[in-house]
């Protein structure tokens, strides 16, 4: 047997004396150029170091399994297998000569009873074969938050020839907080809509030991107190020890400084890199690298070592360095935060979640963002793929993290596999996710509402009645964290409300649903942590809520100004206008408003016609997304300070306006000749101000057969309001919705890749005006975005 290194290495050797040499030696040279504050003291350009040769601890949930694996030099094949033995707190192997174990050697948190802390998972203690280097493997629960050591022990023939110490903080939630609380407004309809941004922390308590033989308080909070663990915990091998080594702590610098922590302050997130050979086009700096894509893309990364890295996939792992994102600095932002369920929830009855830009990390930390140009948030003229564009990686994890090569060497957080002979825990839900997650995607729809219809009349439309829909939208869903604790849903004011014909107008006696002045409901949205893994208990509700108060843009009127006439006779233009709850006219085109008027007398169309008969019925028209519907005629007004009560039917709402003209007045007053002003139909003056106005304005709302009137405008196209990909049980299912004045409406699907590559084009056809899952449709794990347009 050949006996060699047993713990695996990568030597520093000259070149790290002399990186040393190099950094100090900046500091002392330059005045002007200082480390920061918390400078980590990882040289730049210097050598990247083997994550496995120190012990940068693994952070978890109360109740979820860490993987540990260690490669380890020396051991031959014969060592390759499962267990020997185990007991509640070790691994040991026996074979081959070698004798390896994995054993606690230390813990921190309560210990009531033996049934407390930290114990070895059955089963899972195993010595493997991973590119060409042999691994031990072992997973370890705890049902309490505290530090565990596990120490790894390797001998041969009884003589030790090596052993490791693993961390691993188990923590309880400490804290959840809503970050931008408070009261919100905007308009029905708003896209991209607002995002709800959580932060949480651990906290891992310390036993009087443990405060004893490390200086460090009765408790940890993470990601706060990392920096202080470093400077008391952290250790290396002598290979980054020793003669002028750098100090322990410097190599917990795993992370760059950007995020939700505050660690940018005073300057932000200035482009600044330690080689200009690797990130050209950005200002230099001795100390600190910002850590973004330098080149452009979404894969590499620059980090303190002067390189670049495919660092987009979290989380940080030692067993590959590649996940390695060190940045001169040594500060919370360093804390590799385990994923953490948030549960955010919508009540009100209209809006919810969905998937859009303000949920995506890769888009919120970038240079190029911007939330006023949906649907993509980037600047116009730019990319989100630009070069020096995304900071703050990871824009992807794994969930679990083994779930990067769960045959492999990958560690940390881990879970039962998941493939589709095997599920998650049997009879509990477990992470409910396995494999890379997008930061801050939808991971699970608690609460999937459906379109349907309500008793509110939006319109006719070809003789057949379209309701308005209760809320089509997710209002209760899932999310994970990401490596600094922070998780953000989109939340959409939509449209539709569970309320509408009861609590948020209501059908009149013509059948009408008038919404003019209605409150749609204030919408209040909270969250709450849930441990991702084991049920450890009951949800952690948020501190901090958000109000929307969804503003109701709804209007019906009719308005009459005098006509500009050369010769003394005075006539008025009356003009009707339709806008929907979002502002928008589009859904009205091509509905007939029908005027009528008292005394009695003729109508025009505008700009002079054949005379047509009290009750001529015109068509709405000019409606987009942004302006209202309208409608024009004009009519004579012979007795100067006689009044004229004009009354517009819009035919197809069944609702009525007045307005009244004192003849020879620049223009009308709302409401009815001697009534009060306003035109509103609703609450209680909608029975008396529809029924005396049905009753008299019924018969004049005829029609001359087929008059010379205007053409009815053509309806605007369909619209897409909602594109959303909802996992199920059955997988990704495309959720759509479309506004139309149609039944149904043809589409086209473009299934998009993570390079933004179209990968497939569809066609469906789906029901219109509700929210609606697309039949008939697969979609492959590679589809990253999706794509709808009305054919």
């Amino acid at each position: 047997m050949r006996v060699g290194k047993y713990l695996s290495r990568l030597r520093l050797g000259l070149t790290a004396v002399l990186a040393v040499a190099v950094f100090a030696g900046v500091m002392v040279a330059s005045a002007a150029a200082q480390p920061p504050s918390d400078a980590s003291g990882l040289p730049a350009n210097g050598d990247v170091f083997n994550p496995q040769e120190t012990n940068v601890p693994y952070l978890a949930w109360r109740g979820e399994e860490v993987r540990l694996v260690k490669c380890v030099g020396g051991l031959t094949s014969d060592a390759i297998g499962a267990s020997t033995t185990q007991t509640s707190g070790s691994f040991i192997f026996n074979r081959g000569g070698f004798n390896v174990s994995m054993a606690i050697f230390a813990y921190s948190g309560p210990q009531e009873n033996s049934f407390d802390g930290p114990k070895a998972v059955t089963d899972t203690g195993n010595i493997f074969f991973d590119r060409d280097r042999i691994c031990v493997r072992g997973t370890w629960i705890s049902n309490k938050a505290g530090i565990t050591v596990i120490k790894l022990t390797v001998s041969h023939n009884g003589v030790i020839l090596g052993q490791h110490d693993f961390l691993i903080g188990w923590m309880a939630v400490n804290s959840t907080d809503v970050t931008n609380p408070g009261t919100v407004s905007e308009d029905a309809g708003f896209e991209p809509g607002n995002s709800v941004n959580v932060q949480v922390t651990g906290s891992i308590p310390l036993n009087q030991e443990f405060q004893d033989d490390w200086g460090l308080s009765s408790q940890l909070v993470m990601p706060n107190d990392w920096a202080t663990w470093a400077n008391a915990m952290a250790t290396t091998d002598q290979n980054l020890g020793g003669t002028n080594s750098l100090p322990p702590s410097a190599y917990w610098d795993i992370h760059d400084s950007s995020g939700p922590l505050g660690n940018e302050d005073p300057d932000g997130s200035p482009d600044v890199h330690v080689s200009q050979t690797a990130c050209p086009g950005s200002v230099n700096d001795a100390f600190v690298d910002q850590v973004d894509n330098c080149n452009g893309g979404e894969t590499w990364f620059s980090r303190i070592f002067g390189d670049l890295t495919t660092g987009q996939n979290g989380p940080f792992d030692p067993s590959y360095s590649s996940t390695l994102l060190s940045d001169g600095r040594l500060n919370s932002s360093d804390a590799p935060m385990p994923a953490l369920k948030i549960v955010f929830n919508s009540t009100g009855g209209m809006g919810g979640f969905d998937n859009s830009c303000l949920s995506d990390k890769s888009t919120v930390y970038n240079r190029n963002f911007d939330p006023t140009n949906p649907p993509d948030c980037i600047a116009a003229g730019h990319d989100e793929e630009d070069a020096h564009a995304i900071y703050a990686p990871y824009e992807q994890q794994y969930v679990p993290a083994t779930s990067r090569s769960p045959f492999g060497a990958a560690s940390g957080v881990d879970g039962p596999i998941y493939t589709d002979l095997t599920g998650q825990p049997n009879n509990f839900a477990g992470f409910g996710w396995y494999g890379k997650y997008d930061n801050w995607e939808i991971a699970q729809t608690l609460v999937q509402n459906m379109s349907n219809d309500t008793n509110c009349l939006l319109r006719f439309k070809n003789y057949e009645p379209i309701y308005r829909q209760t809320n089509g939208f997710p209002t209760r869903i899932v999310e994970f964290t990401d490596e600094h604790g922070e998780a953000r849903a989109q939340w959409q004011p939509g449209l539709d409300n569970d309320n509408f014909g009861t609590t948020v107008g209501f059908a009149d006696d013509n059948g009408g649903c008038d919404l003019e002045g209605v409150d749609l409901g204030d919408q209040t949205i909270t969250a709450s942590a849930r441990y991702p893994f084991q049920p450890i208990g009951l949800d952690i509700a948020a501190t901090g809520t958000i109000t929307k108060h969804i503003n109701n843009l709804f209007h019906k009127a009719v308005h009459c100004v005098r006509k500009n006439n050369v010769s003394s006779a005075i006539a008025y233009i009356c003009t009707a206008t339709a806008q929907d709850i979002a502002g928008n006219g589009d859904v009205f085109n091509g509905e007939k408003v029908c005027f009528s008027r008292e005394p009695d007398n003729i109508w025009y169309n505008v700009g002079g016609s054949s005379p047509h008969q009290n009750g001529y019925c015109v068509p709405l028209a000019g409606g987009t997304a942004t302006a209202p519907a309208t409608v024009s005629v004009e009519t004579p007004a012979t007795l100067v300070g006689s009044q004229i009560d004009v009354q517009a039917y819009f035919a197809d709402e069944k609702l009525l306006r007045d307005t009244c003209i004192t003849s020879g007045q620049p223009e009308s007053v709302d409401g009815p000749c001697g009534g009060t002003s306003g035109g509103t139909t609703t609450t209680s003056g909608t029975t008396s101000g529809t029924t005396s106005g049905t009753t008299s304005g019924t018969t004049g709302i005829t029609t001359l057969p087929n008059q010379k009137g205007s053409k009815p405008a053509k309806v605007t196209k369909a619209s897409v309001v909602s594109v959303q990909l909802v996992m199920t049980k059955q997988g990704r299912v495309l959720m759509v919705k479309i506004h139309s004045l149609k039944k149904t409406a043809k589409i086209q699907i473009r299934l998009v890749n993570a390079k933004g590559r179209v990968i497939a084009t569809v066609v469906r056809t789906v029901k219109t005006n509700k929210r609606v899952a697309v039949k008939n449709l697969k979609i492959a794990k590679s589809v990253k975005h999706v794509k709808v347009r009305v054919l």
